[in-house]
């Protein structure tokens, strides 16, 4: 899995469609045709990552909403942020 560091701004690849389903995300790739999908928590780490300067910043954010292991947090938003990477659904920018 790519590791990515968290100074990263991220954006979403111009070819993957998102779909909102009751506070979960299902994420289509339109070039791969592989679809990902995300629970809340995983859908609300893809929002913060998407609009925040960085994933330190998206990091930063959740951890004031959720009452979480800080280590656990920052592993948990390291490795998705990978997946989503090697995916090919997010984009980085360093």
């Amino acid at each position: 899995m790519t590791s990515i560091p968290f100074t990263a701004k991220m954006r979403v690849s111009q070819d993957v469609l998102v779909q909102e389903l009751d506070g979960e995300a299902v994420l289509l790739h339109l070039q791969t045709g592989k679809y990902f999908g995300l629970n809340s928590m995983g859908f609300r780490m893809w929002q913060l990552l998407v609009s925040s300067h960085s994933a330190e910043d998206a990091y930063t954010a959740l951890a004031g909403e959720y009452d979480v292991d800080l280590q656990t947090l920052r592993h948990d938003l390291d490795r998705l942020l990978g997946q989503l990477v090697d995916e090919r659904l997010l984009d980085v920018s360093r």
